[in-house]
């Protein structure tokens, strides 16, 4: 993890780079409730209460990674990071997600 923040009910959220086992990664969001346990209603495959992935931002099926996080004042959480395109150049990215 990279950057860590509070949203306006209390929830924890931490963004950064996970591996995901195919010589990569991917950025992260992990939300956890108050008391440090994973939110389980925050889930982007199904299979993994408590966070969500994002690979290939920029197109190049390589590298991801979250550096900051916030949450706007409407509640959506807001990632800024970077993404390897398939030049293997990194390029700024902005991820906005509605929990």
């Amino acid at each position: 993890g990279y950057s860590i923040t509070t949203d306006a009910n209390g929830k924890i959220l931490v963004t950064g780079g996970s591996d995901n086992g195919s010589d990569n990664g991917d950025m992260v969001i992990w939300r956890y409730n108050a008391d440090g346990t994973p939110d389980t209603t925050f889930d982007s495959d199904g299979t993994t209460p408590g966070i969500v992935v994002n690979d290939n931002a920029a197109g190049g099926n390589s590298y991801d990674w979250g550096n900051s996080i916030t949450t706007d004042a409407n509640g959506k959480i807001l990632v800024t990071g970077g993404s390897k395109n398939s030049s293997s150049n990194e390029d700024m990215v902005i991820w906005r997600y509605i929990p």
